[in-house]
């Protein structure tokens, strides 16, 4: 599905920046799209070596036991867990900042920003 939106984002064209964005908040909606991204790939695939290497496995609605390509290895089972761990925090930071800046633009300065992004 990642895949699937980049490609969408790639053929499609974005409207113009709004008038009432500053440089700087340009600069911060470009990199927490980046991060956005970024989280897309990086969350599933820690989160799968994490379980992999940790040897959990992974039971799919009790149906289907996904197969344990990798052996465990506690070393890399724990930089999965601690990279799928920082990414999720980094990824929760964007959001609320990016959550942030959309209501201030709607409450503080009343430009409308919310009404233009729907």
């Amino acid at each position: 599905m990642a895949i699937v939106r980049i490609i969408n984002r790639q053929l499609g064209k974005l409207p113009p920046w709004a008038p009432s964005l500053t440089t700087t908040e340009h600069k911060f909606i470009h990199r927490a799209e980046q991060l956005f991204y970024l989280a897309m790939f990086v969350m599933p695939i820690s989160g799968w070596f994490y379980v992999m290497w940790g040897n959990y496995g992974v039971n799919l609605f009790s149906v289907w036991e996904m197969p344990r390509p990798l052996p465990k290895d506690n070393t890399l089972r724990d930089v999965a867990k601690w990279v799928h761990i920082v990414s999720g925090w980094v990824l929760l930071a964007t959001i609320v900042f990016h959550v942030g800046l959309v209501l201030k633009h709607q409450l503080i300065k009343k430009n409308g920003l919310l009404k233009r992004m729907l």
